[in-house]
């Protein structure tokens, strides 16, 4: 199987050019998106109550689920069960980028 890498430097992520270098890199390894394919975007979340050590900054996240979405696709982002959140009231992934 042939596994291609993209990456790009970015001095900050709140960046207007996030969008565009997200969109960039995800074109550049040839990920391609269909309307109404269901795509899980899996961010690495390590930990519920400390999102500084999570390893995917959230905002590369929105940037890479507008993309999908723009490209049409169904958006799930989800991570590893080991991941604590409460259920009733509990914190929630909110949305910003028109994912549900």
């Amino acid at each position: 199987m042939d596994i291609k890498v993209a990456l790009a430097r970015m001095i900050e992520y709140e960046s207007t050019l996030l969008d565009a270098a997200v969109a960039a890199l995800l074109e550049d390894i040839g990920f391609e998106a269909q309307r109404g394919d269901r795509v899980l975007v899996k961010p690495n979340l390590v930990n519920s109550t400390n999102a500084a050590v999570s390893c995917t900054n959230p905002l590369v996240v929105r940037s890479a689920c507008r993309w999908l979405l723009d490209q049409g696709a169904r958006v799930t982002v989800a991570d590893s069960p080991r991941l604590r959140l409460r259920r009733a009231g509990g914190p929630r992934f909110r949305s910003g980028a028109g994912a549900q």
